[in-house]
């Protein structure tokens, strides 16, 4: 017998199904269950891969902000205007 939801198998008999229908519905309905799970585990690899993103971007606008303060403070001790 393959993995099901066993509250769902009962309500099923309960309802009047086949013990077979009702068996093969709370299958299938765990198998659901399951892709659903996959997909959750999934999402949360790709938030997490989406925050590193935009630590990397914070970084590098602080990198050329820090760039752009010494170059300043470059040209300001030689002389440019």
């Amino acid at each position: 017998m393959a993995v099901m939801l066993s509250k769902t198998y009962a309500a099923f008999v309960a309802a009047g199904a086949p013990q077979k229908e009702a068996e093969e519905a709370a299958s299938e309905l765990a198998s659901y269950e399951t892709r659903f799970g996959v997909l959750e585990r999934d999402m949360s690899v790709l938030k997490w891969m989406v925050g590193g993103v935009y630590i990397v971007i914070a970084g590098s606008y602080a990198a050329i902000g820090t760039l752009i303060w010494l170059t300043l403070k470059i040209a300001a001790k030689v002389g440019v205007s």
